[in-house]
């Protein structure tokens, strides 16, 4: 709430209105009432009017300055705009204002914020063709020599020595999967990760009973022709 304008300040600004300065005096009037620029602008000329009538010669030593009525209006317009700007910012949501879209790097350069950017997706391992011969690693530290058969383009046969994970495979995502077991049917659950084309890892198996040891960890490895 404004203040009132105290007697001194009153002769102050009649003293700025004397001498052609109307600018000096509506700022001495809100710096002592506290008022905005335009009910400050009024009551300057409220005063400047009573004055000027009752008066009237002390107003012929100093006249106004040219445009100083352009001046004020001008900076009262300014003043209008720069309160519209802040009302419009603060009623816009965040996530339209550009800063919202695009972040600044300390060297000028912009990036998309963290919720745009997506992330990088990890990849299967391009899958050549398996068929072979393989060295079965148990981690117990026996050894056996399986074939790896392709069935077609998804499906392989893994065969050899009659162990609980030889059977028909299919290929998913990465991984061969038993669908079909060489020995008995419930043995399911076997998953050998494709770690390179020449490298297989157990990472699943069924659970360890009397029919089926602890498997996971076993690898296969290719073997070469001299092998």
């Amino acid at each position: 709430m404004a203040r009132d304008v105290s007697p001194d300040d009153v002769d102050r600004i009649a003293e700025a209105l004397y001498s052609g300065h109307k600018i000096d005096a509506i700022k001495i009037y809100r710096g002592a009432t506290d008022a905005g620029l335009a009910e400050a602008k009024d009551a300057v000329e409220q005063i400047e009017s009573r004055l000027r009538a009752e008066t009237p010669e002390k107003f012929t030593a100093a006249s106004s300055p040219p445009f100083a009525g352009l001046v004020i209006a001008l900076v009262v317009i300014a003043a209008i705009i720069a309160a519209a700007a802040l009302l419009l910012r603060a009623a816009t949501p965040d996530a339209a204002r550009p800063d919202a879209t695009a972040a600044s790097n300390s060297d000028g350069t912009h990036h998309a914020p963290a919720e745009q950017r997506r992330p990088t997706l990890s990849r299967a391992p391009v899958v050549d063709d398996l068929s072979g011969r393989w060295l079965l690693s148990l981690p117990a530290g026996f050894q056996h020599r399986l074939e790896i058969a392709r069935v077609d383009a998804t499906h392989y046969r893994l065969g050899g020595k009659h162990l609980t994970m030889t059977g028909l495979y299919e290929l998913r995502g990465g991984k061969l999967v038993i669908t079909t077991p060489d020995t008995t049917p419930d043995q399911v659950g076997y998953e050998w990760k494709i770690d390179t084309s020449d490298k297989l890892v157990l990472v699943a198996q069924p659970p360890v009973g009397k029919k089926t040891g602890n498997y996971k960890g076993a690898t296969l490895t290719r073997m070469d022709d001299s092998q």
